[in-house]
């Protein structure tokens, strides 16, 4: 009887062990691969507007646009490089770098030399309003908006624009936006609805009344350049000595790490805290929250006076960093994965966005966009969402 019973165990064990092999081997062709081990691909390239330059990121909408705007114009492309429709800018009131947003509802806002536009998610203009000197404030996220408004500098005042229409809400005279070359600097939005801009080589939190609440450094205490903010709402900043800091939404301290370099651009958070930062000519520095230096990758020299742009990160942590001529792949450990040469002649400078199918778009400075695929495209029931 004993062995009867020892002899079912057996075979029932070797069942169950059976059927998890099968089980297994039948779910493991059909799992996407995880980005690191799929070798990135060059899908398409493309010459949006070869007479332009292109000094802006490119933006992907929630159904999967792409959006390119050179100084030239807005070019709306679906995900296969065909052109959805162009909207084109005065040749005398060019289009200004980083000013390209999108609201909930698909309407799009961007920044001329002159003018803020609207455009609707078909290209059609919805608005145009006055507006010397530009620069569209941003929150976290990347918007340039509240539920009712759109925020901007003009000249050295802060403007608030309606969004339905652009006429002006509210203004902040003088406030003294712009940084002493005369560039404009585009404020932060914080989810507390407070102002954050650059002013006499300060940062300075101020409410939507003007009042200033804080300025850092406090006094003559040195100098200090707004680089950006993490989804958090803390601010990135770098002193004129090459240290970073890192502040809370009050202004004060979280914390400051020296001997990393001076940085231009604005450092990106991972979902562990880390933070990726790169020097107009590299390296590409990691910054783990305590704050400590995990690693620092080494870059070619850029040709550009303005060096590298900031990286993308994949949601696996994968780094994608552009270069004048191909986009490297980085391990959040600082190892490099892979490399993909771009087609073309090496160009200065570019901005990498990644779409949430896997698809990640360089935009050189010559508005020629390249599609990389760097993931198996997810499946998915609902419509696209970024």
């Amino acid at each position: 009887m004993k062995t009867v019973r020892l002899t079912m165990l057996l075979v029932c064990g070797l069942i169950a062990v059976l059927a998890a092999d099968i089980r297994f081997w039948y779910h493991a062709p059909r799992r996407p691969r995880p980005y690191t081990t799929t070798i990135p691909r060059l899908e398409w390239t493309r010459a949006v507007d070869p007479l332009f330059p292109t000094f802006t990121p490119p933006l992907v909408a929630k159904d999967g646009a792409l959006y390119v705007a050179s100084a030239g114009g807005v070019h709306a492309l679906d995900a296969s490089s065909a052109e959805r429709w162009i909207y084109r800018a005065s040749q005398s009131d060019p289009i200004v770098s980083g000013s390209l947003s999108q609201d909930d509802d698909g309407n799009l806002y961007f920044a001329t030399l002159h003018s803020i536009y609207s455009l609707s998610s078909s290209g059609l203009k919805r608005w145009q309003a006055d507006c010397p000197r530009p620069a569209l404030a941003r929150s976290a996220g990347g918007h340039a908006f509240d539920a009712d408004a759109i925020y901007t500098t003009c000249d050295t005042h802060l403007v608030a624009l309606s969004k339905v229409d652009g006429h002006e809400t509210w203004r902040l005279p003088e406030l003294e936006v712009q940084t002493p070359s005369g560039v404009p600097t585009a404020p932060l939005l914080l989810r507390n609805q407070e102002l954050v801009f650059s002013r006499d080589q300060h940062i300075v939190a101020s409410d939507m009344r003007g009042n200033v609440l804080w300025t850092f450094p406090p006094g003559a205490q040195g100098t200090a350049y707004f680089l950006g903010s993490g989804p958090d709402d803390v601010i990135y900043a770098r002193k004129f000595s090459g240290e970073m800091v890192a502040l809370y939404f009050d202004g004060t301290i979280k914390w400051k790490l020296d001997g990393v370099g001076g940085f231009n651009e604005s450092p990106v958070r991972a979902l562990d805290g880390t933070v990726y930062v790169i020097t107009p000519q590299g390296p590409l520095y990691a910054i783990d929250p305590r704050p400590r230096l995990k690693w620092k990758f080494a870059l070619p020299p850029s040709t550009s006076v303005m060096g590298y742009t900031a990286p993308a990160l994949a949601p696996d942590g994968t780094i994608y960093q552009l270069l004048e001529d191909r986009v490297l792949a980085i391990s959040p450990q600082g190892k490099l994965l892979s490399e993909l040469q771009l087609p073309g002649e090496p160009h200065h400078r570019g901005f990498l966005t990644l779409s949430a199918d896997g698809t990640l778009y360089a935009v050189m400075d010559n508005s020629f966009v390249h599609a990389i695929r760097i993931a198996n495209a997810p499946e998915r029931r609902h419509p696209f969402t970024q």
